[in-house]
């Protein structure tokens, strides 16, 4: 499998960049608002998942010292 990270690729990100802005522009402001706000909770969610598997991990490599 060949790895393409030259101009091509370059160029379908910065296309797939494009797309996203043209998308983002054609939302009103209160739409981007929820949009945004439904991101961040998605991503304080995330966090919270994260920070708790951390604590799980820690518990578990503590039992296993003992």
């Amino acid at each position: 499998m060949k790895d393409d990270r030259g101009p091509a690729d370059l160029e379908r990100t910065i296309d797939d960049l494009k797309k996203k802005i043209d998308h983002y522009e054609s939302l009103d402001k209160q739409d981007l608002i929820d949009r945004l706000t439904i991101a961040n909770a998605q991503l304080l969610s995330c966090q919270k998942e994260v920070d708790r598997l951390n604590e799980y991990v820690q518990i578990m490599e503590l039992q296993n010292e003992t």
